[in-house]
């Protein structure tokens, strides 16, 4: 029965729609745990962002790296799929 659920779970994320609601609860979640507007304050005015934002993910919570790395996960997925579903409208209009 487990594997039923799985499988049902996977098909439900595979929606636009439940991950953009997943994508908004972990934005959400992540946001009630950090200050964020010193983050982006401290952001803006450090010299290499790059190296900011990756020291910052090192040295906070658990919870908000996996947060971070989801949210992620997410938005990547949305463009492959955007990506992916351009040549098909394509030949479907030719």
């Amino acid at each position: 029965m487990r594997r039923v659920y799985g499988v049902y779970f996977m098909r439900q994320l595979g929606k636009p729609v439940t991950r953009l609601t997943a994508f908004f609860a972990i934005l959400l979640a992540v946001a009630s745990s950090v200050s964020m507007p010193n983050v982006i304050h401290n952001t803006l005015h450090s010299g290499n962002m790059l190296a900011y934002v990756l020291s910052a993910l090192a040295g906070t919570k658990s919870l908000v790296q996996i947060g971070v790395l989801l949210a992620g996960l997410l938005v990547v997925w949305a463009v492959v799929d955007i990506f992916r579903a351009e040549p098909q409208e394509a030949r479907a209009l030719a």
